[in-house]
């Protein structure tokens, strides 16, 4: 699996700006590009928020909902269901996402009936993670096709060293459908000066 390119220019543009996580300091990495790969538990205590977002009609993200990474379900069916997408026609399907052992788990089985996210550029959820001065960074994000019952390809998720968006336009669901991510983090060093 190949590393995100942008991480050393994330490095560079952190040395530049002189700061990390709004600290004085740099951001330095230990190889080329970002780092060692740091374990799947770097992610725990931290805050996440989930978003829904559609470009079916060109209005932003919803207001968040808002977690902390832990054991459980960090967004149950009930909270997601209501993340209002500002499209208004768009469904929001009671859909659990949970963050677990460096994954990031989509469960459908709570959904009333079946249904499809309708087709557009761009339908699904954004997750972004909160981050400070040496918290870990997203390395890489893959979907587990193996574990994953609904038909998801690579090509529907991006990432950034702190955010996920995960495109489900024209996905159809139902209460069997399950989609997993895969994580690897890298650390950060950050330096005061």
């Amino acid at each position: 699996m190949k590393r995100n390119p942008m991480h050393a220019c994330l490095a560079l543009c952190g040395v530049l700006a002189g700061g990390c996580g709004g600290e004085s300091g740099a951001v330095l990495t230990e190889t080329e590009d970002i780092g060692p790969r740091a374990s799947a538990s770097g992610l725990e205590g931290r805050t996440v928020y989930l978003r829904r977002r559609s470009s079916s009609c060109g209005a932003p993200a919803s207001n968040p909902l808002i977690a902390e990474v832990g054991d459980g379900i960090e967004f149950p069916a009930a909270a997601t269901a209501s993340l209002v997408s500002r499209c208004g026609v768009v469904p929001n399907p009671e859909v659990e996402v949970s963050i677990e052992g460096g994954s990031v788990l989509f469960d459908f089985s709570r959904v009333g009936e079946a249904g499809a996210f309708p087709e557009a550029q761009f339908d699904g959820y954004e997750l972004s993670f909160a981050r400070s001065c040496g918290d870990v960074v997203l390395d890489t994000v893959s979907v587990d096709a193996a574990l994953s019952s609904a038909t998801m390809h690579e090509a529907r998720v991006s990432y950034h060293y702190d955010r996920i968006d995960v495109d489900f336009q024209g996905l159809t669901y139902d209460q069997g459908s399950f989609v997993k991510l895969d994580l690897e983090l890298a650390d950060v060093v950050c330096f005061r000066w």
